[in-house]
């Protein structure tokens, strides 16, 4: 998860940011602060908190920073992405590619995941090219012949650099991780299953799990992939954090449903909707 979000000093410089009233450049900075992800496009959560405007003043705002292409809204899943995030960040590293590769495999919108490369192609100073998520292939866990083990070996050891990136840990978590994967790479089975039962099929969801333990203790894990595994089939550790974070698949979009969009296309919420132009 990303620890910090930035903006170019420039950035409330630009004709269309100042034309905003104060409330919707305040949202759009807490939309930049607030982003959880390395590529720009996540599922928001506390965004009424962190802006302390009601639910309705945040549909409304963030129907008008869509409007006004600040940001690209996938309903269906709930994700937002910021359409100037490029602008802002730069990926110069290898590490920072990582990062970004790691993001932008968890987007479940394909609408936006076509945003985002779509952006990467017209921000080639940001330093990512679109071939770097085209080719990103999962690393597969079964075995091709023993002449092939040197250089399988060499992108195990690539892909465990780049979920290191993704996820902080310390020294010792980073060992502890390490050699799970390590044992777990050499019993060359196509699934493991984690101490707190979560399914593991790829080095990403080692890392996952670990970070999971981390984040809200052994017992929590261990509930959530119990009742992962009787709802799927699979205690996937993806499925096993969104359920811990509070996010329910049947409730995508909440925050903007269609009935909180109701009447907005009616007021111009450039000009605000109170006489000091605010929400």
């Amino acid at each position: 998860m990303k620890q910090k979000g930035s903006i170019n000093r420039n950035f409330y410089r630009q004709p269309r940011v100042r034309a905003l009233v104060p409330d919707l450049k305040l949202l759009l900075s807490v939309l930049f602060v607030s982003c959880e992800s390395h590529i720009g496009c996540w599922l928001p959560a506390g965004l009424a908190d962190d802006s302390g405007l009601s639910d309705e003043a945040l549909a409304g705002g963030l129907a008008a920073l869509e409007k006004e292409k600040f940001i690209e809204i996938d309903q269906e899943t709930g994700e937002i992405f910021l359409n100037d995030f490029f602008r802002n960040n730069t990926f110069k590293t290898p590490q920072r590619v990582g990062q970004a590769r790691s993001d932008f495999n968890v987007i479940e919108s394909e609408k936006l995941r076509k945003k985002v490369l779509e952006k990467i192609e017209l921000s080639p100073e940001c330093g990512l090219k679109k071939s770097h998520f085209e080719n990103n292939q999962q690393l597969n866990f079964q075995g091709e012949g023993e002449g092939k083990e040197e250089g399988k070996g060499e992108e195990r050891e690539r892909t465990r650099a780049r979920g290191s990136d993704h996820v902080s840990f310390s020294k010792n978590q980073k060992q502890s991780s390490a050699a799970a994967i390590k044992e777990s790479v050499e019993q060359a089975d196509v699934k493991q299953i984690h101490e707190t039962g979560l399914t593991i099929k790829t080095i990403e969801d080692q890392l996952l799990s670990e970070k999971l333990v981390e984040q809200y203790g052994f017992e929590k894990v261990k509930e959530a992939a119990v009742q992962v595994l009787i709802e799927q089939g699979a205690a996937w550790p993806s499925v096993a954090a969104k359920k811990l974070s509070g996010f329910n698949p049947n409730e995508r979009g909440s925050k903007i449903t269609k009935g909180k969009w109701a009447g907005f296309n009616d007021k111009n919420y450039l000009e605000g909707i109170g006489d000091n132009y605010s929400f």
